[in-house]
């Protein structure tokens, strides 16, 4: 899956590390998920059952609704099976990822 690597200014290393998003959202296709990045990754929710988290990465399934995760760093890696069927109508979860705030008032 392609990604753009996004443009940030960092302040000095002083600073606490900006805290992101990553929004999964299910589009009624089973589907498994891995996501890996720099930092540590937890659930923004704690409705977030199907998913096991260690670390820097994150893993579950999703068939609808929506799943959101924060962590610190960049994104490494977004891993998604289809554990459904196969067709033309077969679409893959939705995945965006929103860095902080404070990084893009900085730009």
């Amino acid at each position: 899956m392609p990604r753009d690597k996004p443009t940030q200014n960092r302040s000095p290393s002083s600073e606490q590390p900006s805290e992101n998003i990553v929004t999964i959202v299910g589009t009624g296709m089973p589907t498994s998920f891995e996501i890996t990045t720099t930092g540590d990754i937890q659930p923004a929710e704690s409705n977030a059952i199907s998913t096991m988290v260690s670390g820097k990465t994150a893993e579950g399934a999703i068939e609808t609704g929506v799943l959101r995760f924060r962590f610190v760093g960049e994104m490494v890696n977004v891993n998604l099976v289809n554990r459904g069927g196969l067709g033309e109508s077969a679409e893959e979860p939705h995945v965006h990822v929103d860095y902080s705030l404070a990084d893009s008032a900085a730009n």
